[in-house]
């Protein structure tokens, strides 16, 4: 199969299980992507944490869920396996970088998904079955379309050989919360053409004033679904640097009300990431 995006062109490929705890390598224009997992067979509870890991040729880039003003967000299909319940996909902080003066959110060099898998039925084995179609980019941009077969095993669960390259993803997510940070309070605020989203922070240690720039140690990402863009957050210290607030601009939207439009907030210090739901409120 051929796929062609803009100029480029990509041979896609199929991989065949090389063993019970990883899929061969299938390898694209510029990239390479494969399936591991982090034990040895299903759990007693049917679970089994595997790694989708996707490596780039350097000056590479793949793109986050969300992939910013320009990017190409994969696409995920499980339909064609067996025994499998349920599909849970976690994703690293994205660095944002700048093309042309607009904002992708994207990983270069590797990057590692952690995906966990439930079974219909522990004491059966899963089929995985993947299609992927994730987009890499340099100077231009390639869609890559690959199909991977992992058949992971019942029986009796060991750590595999692949267990710390999911651990060491795993650490890289964002959590739930952080020791000394809080956000809350979306709140839409309105200037004639310009919208922008206001967060109550507490316990930001980043600079205040400005945009924050591309590929730093701060950022504040904004979802709230494929329709909406959001812009580079400013952060707006209170009394004391204790409490301030993030105002993100919103760059495309419906030209509608947002309220109670459930936002995920991403926000990205040198201390950590946490991921945080918010449900906007209009004032």
């Amino acid at each position: 199969m051929i796929v062609r995006l803009l100029c480029a062109l990509s041979l896609t490929g199929i991989a065949s299980p090389a063993s019970a705890l990883s899929s061969d390598w299938v390898d694209g224009q510029s990239s390479r992507i494969r399936l591991v997992a982090e034990d040895t067979a299903l759990g007693a509870d049917g679970e089994i944490v595997l790694g989708l890991e996707i490596t780039m040729e350097p000056g590479w880039k793949t793109y986050w869920r969300t992939p910013g003003e320009a990017g190409i967000p994969p696409f995920f299909d499980w339909s064609k396996s067996a025994n499998l319940k349920n599909i849970d996909i976690s994703w690293p902080v994205p660095h944002r970088v700048e093309y042309y003066g607009i904002d992708a959110f994207t990983y270069s060099d590797r990057v590692v998904l952690p995906v966990k898998i439930t079974a219909f039925s522990p004491s059966e084995g899963v089929d995985l079955k993947l299609t992927i179609a994730y987009g890499v980019c340099s100077d231009l941009c390639i869609l890559e379309q690959v199909d991977i077969d992992l058949p992971v095993p019942s029986g009796v669960a060991q750590a595999s050989p692949h267990a710390g390259l999911i651990a060491s993803a795993s650490a890289h997510l964002p959590l739930a919360s952080l020791e000394g940070l809080e956000l809350k309070n979306a709140v839409v605020r309105r200037d004639g053409d310009k919208t922008d989203v206001e967060i109550t922070v507490t316990g930001w240690t980043g600079p205040g004033g400005e945009e924050m720039a591309p590929d730093g140690a701060y950022d504040v990402f904004l979802e709230a679904g494929p329709e909406y863009l959001f812009g580079r957050a400013r952060y707006q210290p209170g009394p004391g640097n204790e409490t301030g607030r993030f105002l993100i601009p919103m760059v495309a939207g419906p030209d509608t009300s947002l309220q109670d439009v459930v936002l995920l907030v991403t926000a990205v210090s040198p201390n950590g990431a946490v991921e945080v739901p918010l449900i906007i409120s209009e004032q």
